[in-house]
């Protein structure tokens, strides 16, 4: 099944390169795979595409086309499988291992936060010979696995050895929500969408859905807290999704300087909040304050907590909580620790996006402690493409002469260590104040003889540094990368 895992089918001559298909039909009777790899359902239905006008059918105005995908029964008499594997569909039917017979079923959730799905079957002569899969925890890295699924154009279950190559935030194709995943470094084909990943005993570690399409090397894995959290909201009938993170953009605060200026502590680690999502009480949280800690987890200047041995973002910690839970941040603010505590929920989406920039191309540039700011140009949105850029006020220029500052990239060296990351993005203020040409931020910057100087971006994060350390460390970055002055002729 290939909606949401948006891979293309590859022929069943390369299946056989990647997989071993257990060739386990009724007839054939291979006594050992069924009963092992019972549980493992392949589901059968047709699919509606997008709408069409089909010449020798006009009265339909959508295409339906064969598809599959794969699932695994779980306690309760109950088939967990991809959301996306039953969206758009008609006809569902699944069959096991060891029959042939297809089943009618009953769709019983369905969430999209996590592109899970459950089903069941009315005729429960289906469960009667199938053990229901476990769902265990996060395996460990480089640990390996084991993915079962129906690839397109093959009936029989077919498995694929992979690895666990890492544990990471992506977003989910099918919600388009950030969401933490499973790296294996396996490329799965249409068909495994829905299917077990197994680690260890033919405990599930989660359910493969998608994979990285540029590379072809990595597939993506639901996990299995986010698997609990979806049962456990399934439990009382009803679903209310999964919460959402409550921050739209927190900045690192790996620089020296910058956790200086925000008084935090010898030992002392966080990250900065640099805007809250919309639909949160303001009091909540403030822009510049500093998370320390999640529910006594600590946070290290990346943003990152230490779970199970792993090293993982800490909204990772929200994967298998309620709406309605409450957690606890250790906040400090203005210097001052405090604690706040937050009711899970689900927030309103984001939605920024760029449009054409109507500016001249004509650049300016302008060198200070390695960080290239540059002025946005036709030249520029072309190289770097506008879906690329992040500006202010949704990316929309107002009229050609309100020009945008951005900071190209930053050229690294020990003293721009935590911003090093930071490429495309506009620069709204300086020390407070709107900066809308390379000049007038250039001149801030000379005038500035000491102290600490902020550059504000477009999406509130903040860049701060001590001006006498870096007027004082441009010299040497010059020299380093061959570059013969700090500004362009038209700013001398």
């Amino acid at each position: 099944m290939m909606n949401s895992f948006r891979l293309s089918v590859i022929a069943a001559a390369l299946l056989t390169a990647v997989s071993e298909c257990l060739n386990v039909s009724a007839e054939e009777k291979q006594p050992a795979a069924p009963l092992q790899y019972n549980p493992v359902v392949r589901f059968t239905l047709q699919q509606k595409n997008r709408p069409i006008q089909v010449i020798n059918c006009p009265w339909l105005t959508h295409n339906y086309y064969e598809s599959s995908g794969a699932g695994f029964v779980i306690d309760g008499d109950r088939i967990l499988t991809c959301a996306h594997v039953l969206e758009n569909t008609t006809n569902v039917m699944v069959r096991k291992l060891s029959s042939d017979t297809l089943f009618p079923v009953q769709v019983l959730h369905v969430c999209d936060d996590s592109d899970l799905a459950l089903v069941t079957v009315a005729d429960k002569s289906f469960f009667s010979d199938t053990q229901a899969l476990a769902i265990k925890d996060l395996p460990n890295l480089k640990a390996p696995v084991q993915v079962a699924g129906y690839p397109m154009g093959v009936t029989n279950l077919c498995l694929t050895n992979a690895m666990a190559t890492g544990i990471r935030l992506t977003r989910y194709t099918h919600p388009k929500k950030a969401r933490p995943v499973i790296c294996l470094d396996s490329y799965l084909v249409a068909g495994f969408s829905g299917g077990p990943v197994f680690a260890g005993d033919l405990t599930v570690a989660g359910v493969a859905f998608q994979a990285e399409r540029e590379e072809k090397k990595t597939t993506h894995v639901i996990p299995g807290p986010v698997i609990r959290q979806f049962l456990a909201d399934a439990g009382d009938g009803t679903l209310a999704g999964a919460p959402d993170w409550p921050f739209d953009v927190l900045a690192p605060l790996e620089n020296p300087d910058m956790r200086k200026s925000f008084k935090l502590g010898a030992g002392q680690t966080g990250v900065l909040v640099c805007s809250a999502r919309e639909g949160l009480p303001s009091k909540l949280f403030r822009k510049d304050d500093v998370l320390l800690a999640l529910d006594s987890n600590l946070i290290s200047n990346t943003g990152e907590i230490l779970q199970r041995g792993l090293n993982l973002d800490a909204s990772m910690l929200f994967a298998e909580k309620q709406v309605n839970e409450k957690v606890v941040f250790d906040v400090l603010r203005r210097g001052k620790p405090i604690k706040v505590e937050y009711t899970l929920q689900r927030l309103p989406p984001l939605a920024i996006q760029c449009r054409d920039t109507g500016c001249d191309s004509t650049p300016a540039y302008f060198i200070t402690g390695g960080l290239l700011f540059t002025a946005l140009s036709r030249d520029y949105v072309k190289l770097v493409g506008r879906e690329n850029l992040v500006l202010a006020s949704g990316g929309t220029v107002m009229t050609d002469g309100d020009r945008r500052v951005m900071l190209c990239h930053v050229l690294p060296d020990e003293f721009n260590e935590g911003y090093q990351q930071i490429k495309d993005i506009q620069v709204v203020e300086v020390n407070g104040r709107q900066v809308k040409t390379v000049r007038e931020l250039k001149d801030i910057v000379d005038r500035q003889k000491s102290g600490f100087i902020t550059f504000l971006l477009a999406d509130q994060t903040p860049v701060i540094l001590d001006v006498g350390k870096m007027k004082a460390a441009t010299p040497s970055i010059l020299e380093l990368y061959g570059i013969p002055t700090d500004r362009s002729s038209n700013l001398k």
